[in-house]
């Protein structure tokens, strides 16, 4: 999941100078900053019972004072996702197609699509220098992948951004539950009124990267493998 670490340093409060004299003077503006605090839940705002660091020692926390201080705490805010391998149930990484019939007309086609997240659907770790990816496949050469349009049946997988957050202040803002859903379209291969009915597989396999890990910052890959397939008939 999504985790919030909170750096405190001894410091000053951040203001405009105006003057370049490398000082604060009266009248310039300044960041008035309260005692950090770790935002649990994102609101921008402190909430009784939010952890806090006690800058003063009085035992409670204590709101921006109105008085610039030259030598205070300060906060910086980082978010780290950590996810697991993805899990494949009914509530996690699946497989669903369009339409749900797996019964092709000739000259027909039909859409796949796979979601790749844990089991507490978070979009799984990849990273693009290790050539993660994502692969579509009809096995017996009935149905011809068409997407992607650069490599199709062939997803890279560098980044799955889930979620939105507030670029100054690093608070959450959305989550997009489909950010790790991919979609690969199928046509059929071999367009032919006269012809037999084919059958075909499509199956889902992903190459994957949790690092980096190790004193060297190693990537150690895996593969999955959707047990799920789809079967069916061209006809």
């Amino acid at each position: 999941g999504l985790v919030t670490i909170m750096v405190v340093t001894a410091g000053a409060e951040k203001f405009e100078d105006r003057n370049g004299n490398g000082q604060w003077d009266d009248g310039e503006p300044f960041d008035d900053l309260p005692e950090p605090f770790l935002d649990t839940n994102d609101n921008g705002e402190y909430d009784v019972g939010e952890p806090f660091f006690d800058s003063d020692n009085n035992g409670e926390y204590s709101e921006a004072d109105g008085v610039y201080n030259a030598e205070t705490f300060i906060r910086a805010i980082y978010k780290v996702v950590w996810t697991g391998k993805p899990e494949e149930n009914e509530t996690a990484a699946w497989i669903t197609h369009s339409p749900t019939t797996t019964l092709i007309p000739d000259g027909g086609s039909m859409t796949v699509t796979a979601r790749l997240v844990d089991k507490n659907m978070n979009p799984v770790a990849v990273s693009a220098t290790s050539g993660d990816a994502l692969t579509f496949l009809e096995v017996n050469g009935a149905l011809n992948a068409t997407q992607p349009a650069s490599s199709p049946g062939y997803f890279y997988l560098d980044t799955m951004e889930a979620w939105s957050l507030d670029p100054t202040t690093w608070d959450f803002l959305a989550f997009d539950e489909t950010a790790a859903d991919f979609t690969c379209k199928f046509d059929d291969a071999s367009p032919d009124p006269e012809g037999t009915p084919v059958p075909y597989t499509i199956g889902i396999d992903a190459s994957l990267s949790p690092g980096p890990e190790g004193e060297y910052g190693d990537f150690n890959p895996y593969s999955f493998s959707f047990m799920t397939t789809v079967s069916g008939t061209v006809q």
